[in-house]
């Protein structure tokens, strides 16, 4: 079946299609391409987003829960990290990484993987950095690199 068949919400169509994926867990489909926009998290019963060809850009709305990319790319033109709605107010929008470096750190697993983590408290210290995604296949890739090509959307 094509994605109307799976959630009569979601349309066919370039840049047109809204993935929404909450604990419900009501409306995911595997693999989009085309500028799928994924919004949500929790998504590790259902297995690791796959955007597919184009630039994807996959939306968080919850940090309860880490998601996994699989195809995520990296580089002018790639895939974008929405982080919008996970960051305090006073660092949404910010671009630089003076600004969010106390918000948001990229870890390497060991395995050959990068986990985007966000601390909503910054240098406050008050709470730990909690995983956001793992970017499957993703290696020496910083946040520097990340915002200097327009892959880390804030606001």
């Amino acid at each position: 079946g094509g994605i109307g068949d799976l959630h009569p919400s979601l349309a066919v169509g370039h840049r047109a299609v809204l993935l929404q994926c909450h604990r419900q867990r009501q409306h995911h489909v595997g693999q989009l391409g085309g500028g799928v926009e994924a919004v949500g998290g929790h998504h590790d019963e259902l297995g690791p987003l796959q955007g597919g060809g184009g630039s994807d850009t996959f939306k968080f709305t919850d940090g309860t829960s880490a998601d996994v990319i699989k195809d995520f790319e990296v580089g002018s033109g790639g895939d974008v990290l929405d982080v919008h709605d996970l960051l305090p107010t006073a660092v949404q929008g910010a671009t630089t990484e003076s600004e969010l470096g106390a918000y948001l750190q990229l870890v390497a697993d060991g395995a050959g993987n990068t986990i985007l983590m966000i601390d909503t408290d910054g240098t406050a210290n008050t709470l730990s950095p909690t995983a956001v995604v793992t970017l499957q296949g993703v290696t020496d890739v910083l946040l520097a690199d990340l915002l200097a090509a327009g892959q880390l959307k804030t606001l």
